[in-house]
């Protein structure tokens, strides 16, 4: 085997089209994410299909990042990618964010992709690559965006300084930023006007 990826959030949405995605390149993908069923279901559908393995993790506990990479290389024996896919999609404006609305979002979507890019990174040389997935919110803000557009604002900054810092030793780092994405994480509201009008 060549290529190994671990893609967090792997159990449905982009990450689910991420995984098939690595999947059809011939790279083998550890996914990971806290629906077990989801997760399950995934790798039942794959099976035969793409070399898929999952490890059931909330990404925000402290010890996660290192049991997802333990297990990729016990599995695999290398990890060439790292996808950090998994999010919260919090949307509110500054003067109602709770501060537990707030760690929400940090802790998916800024700390476990920092402890995760801090556990690989001792793993990766030429070739190898990290990925966030993060937003156009994280580059322009919008309206309510609150907390959701500041951490991704601050995925950017992450991925800048790792890319100056680890470039050299070949691996790159990028941020992939869509705009608003039809899953299950946002089909809530994607009938809302106000909704429509940012996307």
């Amino acid at each position: 085997m060549s290529e190994v990826a671990i893609v967090t959030g792997a159990a449905g949405g982009i990450g689910e089209a991420i995984v098939r995605a690595l999947g059809a390149q011939g790279i083998a993908v550890v996914g990971t994410g806290r629906n077990e069923g989801k997760l399950r279901a995934l790798s039942e559908d794959l099976a035969g299909a793409m070399q898929f393995s999952t490890v059931i993790a909330d990404v925000t506990d402290a010890g996660a990042a290192k049991a997802i990479v333990d297990h990729t290389l016990k599995t695999y024996g290398k990890v060439t990618y790292l996808v950090n896919n998994a999010g919260a999609g919090v949307w509110a404006p500054v003067h109602t964010t709770t501060d537990e609305m707030m760690d929400e979002v940090i802790d998916i979507s800024l700390k476990a992709p920092f402890r995760l890019c801090r556990e690989v990174i001792p793993h990766m040389g030429r070739g190898c690559a990290i990925i966030s997935i993060g937003s156009t919110f994280g580059i322009m803000g919008g309206m309510d965006g609150g907390i959701y557009c500041a951490v991704k604002a601050g995925l950017t900054g992450l991925t800048q300084t790792m890319a100056a810092q680890y470039g050299e030793k070949g691996i790159r780092a990028n941020v992939v930023a869509p705009t608003v994405v039809k899953t299950p994480m946002t089909e809530a509201a994607w009938d809302y006007p106000s909704f429509q009008r940012i996307n």
